[in-house]
């Protein structure tokens, strides 16, 4: 991990963030929260490119705020 890349739980994830995710560096254009039909919290991550993403809220992802 870099100096500049964070570990946060996917709740704390913003907009314009870059996400590690697969192995590529993915630019967050939307999220929204969202729950599992089991009642859980899941955070719906939307990007520039590709489909967007379902991470369990709390969850650590690899993040670089811009």
């Amino acid at each position: 991990m870099t100096a500049d890349e964070q570990q946060l739980c996917a709740v704390r994830v913003r907009a314009r963030d870059l996400v590690l995710v697969r192995g590529l560096w993915c630019e967050v254009t939307s999220l929204r929260l969202d729950r599992y039909p089991t009642g859980g919290a899941v955070v719906v991550l939307g990007f520039t490119a590709g489909r967007p993403l379902r991470v369990p809220a709390h969850r650590l992802v690899r993040v670089v705020r811009r």
